[in-house]
């Protein structure tokens, strides 16, 4: 459902430090300098705010709070009437954006390697966000993959500091094989160890799970994701192909979905999670089973348009919603190394609100 434009500029005054008194004082002394007709009073700010679908705004009012959203620059030019709450809105509440970007480290050529899959989906997830917001700063920071991880073989690592601190929006790119960031933002939103592979009590809770190939994952374990045993126990067909590496898989709820590592064709899932921490700014998570399906999830992260409900020092539920990447093989080219293409870009299913 749109909503008046005004609607979110309100609630981002609120959330940096105005009170509706305070918003009806600054507004009305503002259009009274102004020599403007329009005047606000506290019961039609809060109406407005809630976004009240029958609250009348008169071309005087709208003015006068278009100038006094301009003076405190939270907007630029004069805003759209209608807008719909957007995700990505929730992400650039906050001064500052990081992306978290998984790497691969190569000592000896003094560099790092990052996926051409996960810099496609940072660029959509980007391009979104400097949209929405011209005011805030984007960071990348590489997160080096080592396997086996766990918490201590991540304390020194620049990247955790920033979750720590927990006053800046995250952005992680990428599957939990495919960057440690995922694995330690997803096991806090949802309340679950980092690094630990599930036992048949918390598998049967998981929204999503992965199970990669033994010869991928290796000695690489995750809260969300299953080995080829606890595969095996609910697929017995899917975990044997799994355990030759002939396969991967992806389970949605009660759903187990096989992707083979071969072919022309495939289908692949992924998923977008989001959660505002106690700051007011957003942890999002951009993760896909493949690299292809990371990207497709990034894609889809600027139409998600859901209410994330918080409140000022507390996180918020988590939002998350399935999308799937329709993948097919392109034209033969042995200098690309990877020749998959996206397809098609779809949702796989509702947006889900689950409370930590």
């Amino acid at each position: 459902m749109p909503r008046f434009h005004l609607t979110f500029l309100l609630r981002q005054a609120c959330e940096d430090g105005k009170s509706i008194n305070q918003l009806v004082q600054d507004i009305n002394d503002l259009s009274a300098r102004n020599h403007g007709s329009g005047r606000v009073n506290r019961r039609f700010l809060r109406m407005l705010k809630d976004g009240c679908p029958t609250v009348g705004l008169t071309l005087e009012v709208a003015a006068a709070m278009t100038d006094y959203f301009r003076t405190i620059k939270l907007i630029q030019d004069d805003p759209l009437l209608l807008a719909y709450e957007a995700l990505i809105d929730n992400l650039v509440r906050v001064p500052h954006v990081h992306f978290l970007y998984g790497a691969k480290p190569r000592p000896k050529e003094r560099r790092v390697d990052v996926s051409r899959w996960d810099l496609d989906a940072g660029a959509h997830v980007l391009t979104a966000a400097s949209r929405a917001c011209a005011r805030c700063e984007f960071h990348s920071e590489h997160v080096l993959w080592h396997s086996p991880a766990s918490m201590q073989t991540v304390q020194a690592e620049p990247w955790l500091r920033v979750l720590d601190e927990d006053t800046h929006s995250v952005v992680s790119i990428g599957s939990p094989l495919a960057s440690l960031s995922t694995e330690v933002m997803l096991a806090r939103m949802f309340g679950v160890k980092p690094f630990q592979t599930p036992d048949a009590a918390a598998v049967s809770k998981l929204p999503f799970w992965y199970c990669w190939a033994p010869v991928i994952a290796e000695k690489f374990r995750s809260a969300f994701a299953l080995t080829t045993v606890e595969l095996s126990a609910q697929q017995k067909d899917i975990g044997a192909r799994v355990r030759a590496n002939q396969s991967h898989a992806f389970g949605l709820g009660d759903k187990v979905f096989e992707v083979t590592r071969t072919g022309k064709a495939w289908q692949m899932h992924g998923i977008v999670a989001a959660q505002r921490r106690p700051a007011g700014n957003l942890w999002l998570v951009v993760s896909g089973l493949a690299g292809p399906a990371t990207c497709a999830a990034a894609k889809l992260v600027p139409d998600i348009r859901a209410m994330l409900p918080w409140q000022p020092h507390r996180i918020s539920p988590v939002l998350w919603v399935p999308v799937i990447a329709h993948v097919k093989e392109g034209a033969a080219n042995h200098a690309r190394g990877d020749i998959r293409e996206l397809d098609q870009v779809q949702f796989a299913g509702p947006t889900h609100l689950v409370t930590p």
